[in-house]
C-alpha cells in the first residue's frame, strides 16, 4: 500500500494518503521513519517512531503493541493453471 518514488525519493500510496490525512485532522506534523519488517515493532517500542501502517498480526506483536482493526485484509487464494485440471 505504500512505496518509495526513486525519481522523487517520496513515498506513495494509499497509506501515504490516510496518514496525511490523520496528521492533519490530528493538527500534527508528518515525519516518515523508513523501517523493515525484522524492525517495525522493535521501532514502536523505542519510541523510534509512534504508529505504522502496516503490520502483521501476530500473537506476540499483540502482546506487545496495540493494533487497530485492519482497513485491508490479505487472504491465500490457491491457484492452479487450467491444464492442471
Amino acid at each position: 500500500m505504500t512505496l518509495r518514488d526513486p525519481a522523487t525519493n517520496s513515498y506513495k500510496g494509499f497509506d501515504i494518503d490516510v496518514m496525511n490525512e490523520l496528521a492533519k485532522d490530528l493538527g500534527v506534523q508528518l515525519i516518515f521513519v523508513p523501517t523493515d519488517w525484522k524492525t517495525l515493532i522493535n521501532g514502536i517500542v523505542a519510541d523510534k517512531y509512534e504508529i505504522s501502517t502496516s503490520a502483521s498480526v501476530t500473537p506476540q506483536r499483540i502482546r506487545t503493541v496495540g493494533f487497530t482493526k485492519s482497513y485491508y485484509q490479505v487472504s491465500t487464494v490457491p491457484l492452479t493453471l487450467k491444464s492442471n485440471l
